[in-house]
């Protein structure tokens, strides 16, 4: 309300180059960090994780100041890209701060998520995430658009001082580990961290290009829409998606020799994450004409034309993802670099001839079409590789998840509002009642979760 249209625009455009510089200089610590800290954890030496984690804090110090510098070296040249004019320079050159602490943050991420501390690490996520709140407000209230990079510079401060204070356990204050030793400990780290960086890069870079095209080609306020309709759409999918990062990568990567247990892991995996996410996904499409005024405003409401088929691509990354973390547990570099380099081509062809073809809804459209054809292909080469196969289960629960998101779609598409709104509200429920029941029955009583789950299946009478 206080920002508007281009405001949100704005918004979204500096936090695509904050992703991207941070991504390019970062060296993929904060996979790689994780991988091996998951690694020296299950030999239970104390010792080894304490070195491993002094070694990620400085490499990520080191990674920080290198995209500081990148960060100010480049600010014109972006400026000139984005806008075509150099007013912004100073403006990305606030950004450097921000990607020198994303680094440190980075670093203290990994040492937590890789040793499975994953409380300390939700905690800090969430009280970053509250925290940002009212100084986001606060600036933007007092410095209007002015106030956008200094509240990224002020989140970004915020949430390494709560990773650090989480991770101080874990990282020695006395010196462990001297710099040549840090040299050498960190070659296994760096080898595997740019190699994935070149993918969190090539991900940064798409999503940078795809503001960029949207600004050149229709201006600022379209990527302010495009921008309310990415994040209402990601907003249920998120925490599915970060738990899969946090938690199941560790796991998996601990068992990533046993053929039999990757299947397993994988499997379940799969159908918790569609359980979680489906329904909230099927309420947002349905509910997007509401969501968008409500939690925007009435300026916003072309986004929610957008929803349902961003919608309907976070559906498939959900499918998508656990597959995709069997390359990185066995350490297959090589085959993951060459499908997440042909997955994000393939994105940003279908972007650029969306947006010439079909503007906005063309852009939107581009992810489900370029997720379900990843799919297919990282599924075939698991199968083929290592001999994974999808369980019984899983497969009924992909189609039963892809035929209700498919009727929720339709009856947006052909339907008028209110009878559309019907249609995708009643599907809703029924799927999560559904789901619910799914994933009481699979949590099981003594699990955590199912403290809360349990007592609600029970109340609406379904165990």
């Amino acid at each position: 309300m206080m920002i508007g249209v281009s405001g949100i625009g704005t918004v979204g455009l500096y936090q695509s180059i904050l992703t991207f510089i941070h991504s390019l200089t970062n060296l993929g610590i904060g996979t790689s960090g994780v991988r091996e800290m998951a690694a020296i954890k299950e030999n239970n030496v104390e010792t080894s994780r304490q070195r491993m984690a002094t070694i990620i804090n400085r490499v990520s110090w080191i990674t920080g100041i290198f995209g500081l510098l990148v960060t100010w070296a480049s600010a014109a040249a972006l400026s000139l890209f984005i806008f075509q004019s150099g007013e912004y320079a100073f403006s990305i050159a606030l950004i450097g701060p921000a990607v020198f602490f994303s680094s440190l943050a980075a670093g203290r991420s990994a040492i937590l998520q890789g040793l499975h501390r994953i409380t300390e690490l939700a905690r800090a996520q969430i009280i970053s995430s509250i925290l940002g709140i009212p100084i986001f407000l606060l600036l933007c209230w007092w410095l209007g658009l002015d106030g956008v990079v200094p509240s990224i510079l002020a989140l970004s401060i915020i949430t390494w001082l709560l990773l650090n204070s989480a991770s101080r356990h874990f990282v020695p204050r006395h010196r462990l580990v001297t710099w040549s030793e840090t040299w050498e400990g960190s070659r296994k780290l760096l080898t595997l961290g740019v190699a994935m960086m070149w993918n969190i890069v090539i991900s940064g870079a798409l999503a940078f290009a795809t503001r960029a095209l949207i600004v050149r080609e229709l201006g600022i306020d379209p990527n302010g829409i495009f921008q309310a309709a990415w994040t209402i759409s990601g907003m249920f999918i998120g925490f599915v998606l970060a738990a899969m990062g946090m938690d199941f990568l560790p796991r998996l990567t601990a068992v990533s020799g046993d053929r039999v247990r990757v299947t397993r892991l994988v499997n379940e995996q799969t159908e918790i994450g569609l359980l979680m996410s489906l329904p909230g996904l099927l309420a947002t499409s349905t509910l997007a004409p509401l969501l968008v005024p409500l939690l925007y405003t009435a300026k916003f409401v072309e986004s929610a034309t957008l929803v349902p088929w961003l919608i309907a691509g976070c559906l498939a990354q959900v499918i998508s993802w656990p597959l995709a973390f069997i390359q990185i547990a066995r350490g297959e570099i090589r085959s993951y670099l060459i499908a997440q380099t042909l997955f994000n081509a393939v994105h940003f062809i279908l972007i650029y001839f969306g947006l010439r073809h079909f503007g906005l809804v063309g852009v939107a459209a581009a992810l489900p079409v370029v997720y379900a054809l990843y799919t297919a292909g990282i599924l075939i080469y698991v199968r083929v590789s290592g001999g994974f196969e999808w369980s019984v289960t899983v497969v009924r629960l992909v189609i039963w998840s892809v035929t209700s998101a498919s009727f929720v779609f339709a009856a947006a598409a052909l339907l008028p509002s209110h009878y559309s709104s019907a249609v995708g509200t009643v599907i809703a429920i029924v799927v999560s009642v559904a789901s619910l029941r799914a994933l009481s029955s699979r949590l099981g009583p003594g699990h955590p979760l199912n403290k809360l789950v349990y007592p609600i299946a029970r109340f609406v009478r379904l165990v």
